[in-house]
């Protein structure tokens, strides 16, 4: 009996959970796995390298002055992504536009960029910062007349501040300004389609001119900057 009672109990406790054994866990899958996540992170984290060349429509819609502008520029790019940041910044463009397509004279700017980035699933939201060189078409050329009652009084030319150089006609004729980007975009296959808006901060002359006694006077000479906001739309294919 007692014999009995003790093959019952040691059977019991062998049933026990207690007693079951602990599963070894297994190193070389953990191993492959740990290695197949920080791969995953690594390609997440950076983001595909390679360099599109962009045609740009810029659209304008806006007043300055009180004066309405309306005009369409097209703008060239090639867009470099790097593999990597560099100093938090994900890569550079450099571009040529063209406005007024009347003119060869003028109208034509270089422009230059460098973008942060921040990529999913093929979408992009990519802030810019850059500058642009060139000389400027007549467009922003205006002249306001002032009246007191059917007697002009004074007027004001209103007009872009030419500061920088140009190599060719009159030297002072260019102007350098900057300008910030704000975009998003989507990759698809070998193409990028991107659209946003582009801020200028252009510096504006005023001269005034008041008429005294039948003499045209001069008055004063004013400059002051003003945002020029921009739309644009874009496609780029990958080159490499």
């Amino acid at each position: 009996m007692k014999k009995t009672l003790l093959l019952a109990a040691l059977f019991l406790l062998s049933r026990c959970p207690l007693h079951a054994q602990t599963p070894v866990p297994d190193t070389k899958k953990q191993a492959v796995k740990t290695e197949k996540t920080a791969k995953a992170d690594k390609k997440k984290e950076n983001p595909k390298p390679g360099t599109y060349l962009k045609v740009i429509l810029i659209h304008g819609d806006f007043k300055i002055y009180s004066y309405g502008y309306e005009f369409n520029d097209l703008n060239f790019e090639i867009e470099n992504h790097w593999s990597k940041q560099h100093v938090g910044l994900a890569g550079f463009s450099i571009g040529y536009r063209k406005e007024d397509f009347s003119a060869a004279e003028y109208g034509h700017f270089f422009n230059s960029k460098v973008f942060w980035k921040a990529e999913k699933k093929g979408f992009y939201f990519k802030p810019g910062i850059g500058g642009e060189w060139g000389k400027p078409s007549p467009r922003f050329e205006q002249t306001r007349f002032n009246y007191k009652g059917k007697e002009l009084v004074s007027y004001e030319r209103i007009y872009l501040k030419r500061n920088a150089w140009m190599p060719i006609g009159v030297q002072n004729t260019g102007t350098l300004n900057p300008f910030v980007e704000l975009g998003i975009g989507q990759k698809v296959g070998p193409a990028i389609f991107e659209g946003g808006a582009r801020i200028g901060y252009d510096k504006f002359t005023v001269h005034t001119f008041q008429f005294q006694n039948g003499n045209l006077i001069f008055q004063g000479l004013n400059g002051e900057y003003k945002f020029v906001p921009t739309l644009y739309f874009g496609l780029g294919l990958k080159m490499f």
